[in-house]
């Protein structure tokens, strides 16, 4: 079972803004997470990407990931679980970061905000 954390809070509840917040409210601060998650992952990749030797290895890691991502269908009627039993839904476009976990099962899995396609069942 995989531990949530703070920015897997962070990318499920841009989902929710609109119904926990005023549209200003909402709008103001989906921009500001957005921009926070986007400095945090270009921070991360630009220390990773530092050294030739850990830059080639987050290649691989991120291409080897993707080729399990595309080809694991994982066992009949078993579905990755995070905590709590959210599910974990991921962008089907290759190396997107947009995911969504829900919080209960009968509701609309959205679209990634990035490319308006419905985000999948994470398999991995």
């Amino acid at each position: 079972m995989e531990k949530l954390t703070i920015l897997d809070a962070a990318h499920t509840i841009r989902f929710h803004l609109g119904e926990l917040l005023d549209a200003d409210e909402a709008e103001t601060l989906e921009h500001n997470l957005d921009a926070l998650l986007k400095k945090a992952e270009s921070d991360i990749l630009a220390l990773l990407c530092g050294n030739d030797i850990t830059r080639k290895w987050t290649d691989e890691f991120l291409n080897a990931a993707e080729e399990v991502r595309k080809s694991y269908s994982g066992l009949p009627g078993v579905q990755s679980q995070a905590s709590g039993g959210m599910l974990k839904y991921i962008c089907p476009e290759r190396n997107c970061t947009e995911y969504w976990y829900s919080r209960d099962a009968d509701e609309d899995i959205p679209e990634c905000p990035k490319h308006n396609k419905n985000l999948i069942k994470d398999r991995s």
